[in-house]
């Protein structure tokens, strides 16, 4: 090799050259780095903020994350209520059989101190029905969608005739009634009327995005 023709490389212009490069391309690298570095933070406190945001804000954010956990929690309390009224009806015998004479008692002190004699034993298990049956309507119509929730009261009929049925054909010290049927279905309807005034509060109340 002829000494006289310079390698690249081997004199100091191209090293410095070469050295410069190499510096220059460290600092777009670190350039690069912390730039995103910095997005990553403003994206963190940025997810930070959300949570101490304005009232409407949080408030979207607590809806948006509630359906689902509510829908949870209403189907395990419609379960636990199915499970409850299933251990009442289905009972040998009136689960009120205990208390019946005290009952009778309570009534007749009422009728002497001028309450009508039509309020009897019958008023008062009606009502305890009507109370009962409300928390079906209440739960499923929560738990069906839009379309369907006016069916919660027709479902409610059926499921109290089933009760009356397996009363009448398996449980000799039980009776049916036609009575205790309309009773029911109309506590599920009164469940399904509280059902929708729920939802309509909580879409009054949910902040209109722009």
């Amino acid at each position: 090799m002829d000494p006289a023709i310079p390698v690249a490389g081997s004199c100091p212009e191209a090293i410095r050259s070469e050295a410069i490069a190499k510096e220059l391309a460290t600092v777009s690298v670190l350039k690069r780095t912390k730039n995103l570095q910095k997005a990553f933070t403003d994206s963190m406190v940025a997810d930070c903020l959300s949570f101490s945001g304005t009232p409407h804000e949080r408030t979207r954010m607590r809806l948006s994350t509630t359906p689902a956990r509510g829908r949870m929690l209403t189907a395990a309390l419609l379960t636990a209520y199915i499970l409850g009224v299933a251990l009442v009806v289905l009972w040998p015998t009136p689960v009120d059989a205990a208390a019946h004479g005290l009952i009778q008692q309570v009534l007749s002190a009422l009728h002497r101190a001028g309450v009508p004699d039509w309020f009897g034993y019958n008023s008062i298990e009606s009502a305890a029905n009507v109370v009962m049956f409300i928390p079906l309507g209440l739960l499923t119509a929560l738990l069906l969608p839009s379309g369907l929730r006016w069916l919660t009261p027709a479902g409610a009929f059926v499921f109290s005739g089933a009760i009356e049925w397996c009363q009448q054909s398996f449980l000799p010290g039980r009776y049916a009634s036609l009575q205790d049927v309309w009773v029911n279905t109309l506590g599920a309807a009164i469940g399904t009327v509280l059902a929708y005034a729920w939802l309509e509060r909580r879409r009054n109340r949910r902040p209109v995005t722009r």
